[in-house]
């Protein structure tokens, strides 16, 4: 009894912010429309030799992530970079030996219209695109043009609807007994970086994508109130209802959601556990002359390699 008038206690969630974010929702959604992430599959389809793989593809997202964390620069830049990347296979034909000089244009791309400034020579050397600063403006113009960026509705990406299910979700839970303590947007972010780089998550809209791992973490959540679980029953109820009215207001279909769901922790399954990537760039160390002689003056094996140890990503 105390526990019911408790919960008829607390207060319900602002109806003038649930509308705000409501009204967000539908502008993200109209946005999706620009993109049509069907098309990531032409780069596997009809495929000539010589042209872009969608295993290529996946290596290019993550030089995205390397390069954001190198220049410091917010999650933002890298979704933008990744959406035109995907945006520019899907129209033209990509020849391999172009796809780091692609893959850097859309990085500045994203990273200039974002206000940032980001150093065009320390970009192509730390990149190691083989490409000069005029071919990466050149391809950069290239970009613009047939994306026709500047010029036309900037579409939605997976962070955007991240933030808008963070906040509805945030506000709801307000209203719970039940300690929801979801993680730290910068930790959400992160992951869901990682789920770009796999095609086969980055192929479903981002809508779709986003939802899915606001859904793993609601599991991992209620997985930790396990042995409160019918004590707090209700309020999971609540949240889950919340997630499929969002579903029903995104129009996706329960079999898409579910195959959305499975990619994705078969993804974030593989993170977590630190398997190795399949894609992987050979650094090119350069050396000066006389660094060089004294670098083999101490080696008894010019033919020696050195293992490194392993650096994990610290969540906070």
């Amino acid at each position: 009894m105390d526990h019911i008038s408790k919960k008829g206690s607390k207060p319900l969630p602002d109806a003038g912010n649930m509308k705000y974010l409501a009204f967000k929702l539908e502008e993200a959604l109209a946005a999706e429309q620009l993109v049509c992430k069907q098309n990531l599959l032409l780069i596997q389809e009809d495929r000539k030799p010589g042209e872009v793989t969608i295993a290529s593809r996946d290596g290019a997202v993550h030089i995205f992530r390397f390069l954001r964390i190198w220049f410091d620069l917010p999650s933002t830049v890298f979704f933008n970079a990744a959406l035109y990347l995907d945006q520019f296979l899907a129209k033209i034909k990509v020849q391999e030996r172009y796809l780091k000089c692609v893959t850097i244009s859309c990085f500045y791309v994203a990273a200039t219209n974002a206000g940032y400034d980001v150093d065009k020579l320390q970009l192509v050397n730390v990149s190691q695109s083989k490409c000069s600063v005029n071919d990466m403006l050149r391809m950069a113009e290239k970009v613009e043009q047939k994306l026709k960026i500047g010029n036309a509705d900037i579409p939605s990406t997976c962070a955007d609807f991240l933030d808008i299910y963070v906040d509805i979700l945030e506000m709801v839970t307000t209203v719970c007994d039940a300690p929801f303590v979801f993680a730290t947007r910068e930790t959400l972010l992160t992951r869901l970086e990682v789920l770009m780089t796999d095609h086969r998550c980055a192929f479903y809209r981002p809508s779709m994508l986003a939802l899915a791992l606001v859904q793993i973490e609601i599991e991992r959540q209620m997985g930790e109130m396990s042995e409160k679980s019918l004590y707090y029953l209700q309020d999971m109820v609540n949240v889950f209802v919340v997630i499929a009215e969002i579903q029903h207001t995104c129009q996706i279909r329960t079999g898409e959601m579910v195959n959305c769901y499975n990619s994705a922790c078969s993804t974030l399954s593989q993170y977590d556990n630190q398997e190795k990537a399949k894609h992987s760039q050979n650094l090119m160390w350069r050396f000066s002359s006389s660094t060089y002689a004294l670098c083999n003056k101490y080696r008894y094996n010019r033919n020696a390699h050195y293992l490194l140890d392993t650096i994990e990503e610290q969540f906070q």
